[in-house]
């Protein structure tokens, strides 16, 4: 990886601190549920507008930056979604969530 075997907090000059990386997608200060999503991407908010975010590169990222916690993807929806939209959600929620144990099993994220 582009940051070593201690990744981030290493890159950072944390080892020695009482510091907890953890990484998510989400603002929880910003809505950001019901944004577009497939099977291999995911949208973003980020300061330069929406993006799509592969899947796997954002493992990618957990593997590279070796933090002590990461969120798995997750396709969010409103309250009121229809039932398919859900249901879409959650399968995919769940895939992203296998994809993600299987990166783990396979080294590939700490």
């Amino acid at each position: 990886s582009k940051l070593g075997e201690g990744g981030l907090q290493s890159f950072c000059g944390f080892e020695e601190r009482d510091v907890t990386l953890i990484i998510t997608l989400r603002d929880a200060l910003q809505h950001q549920c019901d944004m577009p999503a497939s099977d291999d991407w995911v949208t973003v908010q980020t300061l330069g507008g929406q993006k799509k975010l592969q899947v796997d590169d954002y493992l990618a990222l957990v593997g590279s930056s070796r933090p002590h916690m990461a969120e798995s993807l997750t396709d969010e929806t409103m309250g009121d979604s229809s039932s398919k939209r859900t249901k879409k959600a959650v399968e995919r929620t769940l895939a992203w969530l296998d994809r993600t144990l299987a990166a783990r099993a396979a080294g590939r994220i700490p």
